[in-house]
Parts: structure tokens; sequence; C-alpha cells
């Protein structure tokens, strides 16, 4: 009898990490977080930049834009694909960026001088560790004033992608929280 409760214990708890499993795999819904090789191509429309950033920000406001985004990534980032895809990717939000802001890329490791928004020089590590954005990817908006409105880290799907550009575009950060 012993034997048997024991048996059914173990098809019973085999059964609930099968469960377990399918939940996991339905979540992730087949996401590789394996690092992307070979390394990453940003799209063509993001900025060729100096990483001047006050002349940026003026560049995009001469355009009638609502100022800049600094995407913060790295060379092998499965979720900095992942945004580049599935943000990115979709030709509604490729059209709203284009039209509200300019794309700035930011190697996380890299050493190439950067001025800030504010007017400091440092190095593109420099700034990704002063911003906190040292968790890949993260964006910064700054407005056209140059002062940031919200920041983002991690890759969001693309209904919340779209919410956080409107949000932005939009003025909302001016009265509250993304978050609400």
């Amino acid at each position: 009898m012993r034997n048997v409760i024991i048996l059914l214990i173990f098809l019973l708890s085999y059964g609930l990490l099968a469960a377990d499993q399918t939940e996991k795999d339905d979540w992730e819904n087949g996401f590789n977080d394996q690092p992307v090789i070979p390394e990453i191509v940003y799209p063509d429309w993001f900025k060729k930049s100096f990483l001047e950033l006050p002349e940026d920000i003026q560049e995009a406001v001469d355009d009638g834009k609502k100022g800049i985004i600094v995407y913060f990534g790295q060379k092998h980032c499965a979720y900095c694909q992942a945004l580049i895809d599935k943000d990115f990717g979709q030709k509604d939000i490729e059209a709203y960026t284009r039209q509200n802001f300019d794309v700035i890329a930011i190697n996380i490791w890299g050493s190439n001088e950067v001025t800030t928004p504010d007017g400091q020089v440092m190095t593109e590590r420099e700034f990704a560790l002063r911003e906190n954005a040292n968790f890949t990817p993260s964006l910064i908006f700054y407005d056209a004033q140059g002062k940031q409105t919200l920041m983002l880290r991690g890759f969001y799907p693309p209904y919340k992608f779209r919410a956080a550009m409107e949000y932005v575009e939009r003025g909302y950060y001016k009265e509250e929280s993304f978050r609400n």
C-alpha cells in the first residue's frame, strides 16, 4: 500500500510540474533570451548622431518633433532585439516614432564621448550608469527643453510601448505618472 501511495504522489507531482512548464512556455510565448548572434542591427531611420544630445534635441524640435528618445542597448541583448523587432518593427509604431521623436542609440559599454542634455561630457558607459540605464533595453525620452519626461527599462509589448509614446507626445507626463 505504501508503494502505491508513493507512486501516486510521484505521478501527481510529475503532472503538476508538467502543467507548470506548459504555463511557463505559454507565458514566454517561445521567447528565447539567449544572446543574439550576430549583433543587433538598428533600423536605418535611427538618427546618425555625433552624440551631442543638446544639438540633437534642437534638430528634432526644428523638424517639428517633440524631442528625442535615447536608446540604451548592448550588442547581443535578446530583449533589445525584441524591442527592435516587436515594437519598432510595427509600421504604426515606426511611423509614430519617426513623426514625433528622433531615436539615438547609446551602447552601455561604449567609450564614445556624449554631451548629455544638461551639457556634461562623459562616455556612453558613464552616461548609462549616471542615468541608471544599465539594464537593457532602456529608453529615456527628452522633451524640447532637454528635460527627461519618461524612462522605460526593459522590453514593453507593443500596446504598452504605444501608450508610453503617447504619454510623452501628448504631454500627459506633466499631469500624472506613466503608471497612473
